[in-house]
């Protein structure tokens, strides 16, 4: 006969058994308030007066991953695609929107969409 209790591996926990012990793991999930604030404020954030170029497409890009976390997949497309035009003076970057534009297609349900800018 096989003894169960020395079958498991070393260190594991049993799943909660009981209500309390399930809330209690729910809450511990709970996304912190201040950074859920702190996310919708970059998320609607205006780009700075002035602002042009790469650091522009940068401001497009930090936004449309704001938006993107919360959710709002179609805003986190329209960041992604005013940035991709304005960073052409740095391939890395255009490297990462495109890779971006790829994360947010395949949220949009889209994984295959062609980026409909052409390449300069």
């Amino acid at each position: 006969m096989i003894d169960l209790g020395r079958a498991l591996p070393a260190g594991f926990v049993p799943p909660p058994r009981t209500i309390t012990d399930i809330t209690a793991v729910l809450d511990k999930e709970k996304p912190d308030p201040k950074a859920v604030e702190a996310m919708k404020a970059q998320a609607d954030a205006e780009p700075a007066r002035g602002a042009s170029g790469l650091a522009l497409a940068h401001f497009y890009y930090d936004r449309g991953n704001a938006r993107l976390t919360l959710g709002r997949v179609g805003d986190a497309l329209d960041d992604t695609q005013a940035a991709l035009p304005l960073a052409q003076s740095d391939p890395q970057f255009v490297k990462r929107l495109r890779q971006f534009l790829g994360i947010v297609r395949q949220a949009q349900g889209d994984p295959r969409a062609r980026c409909r800018l052409s390449r300069t």
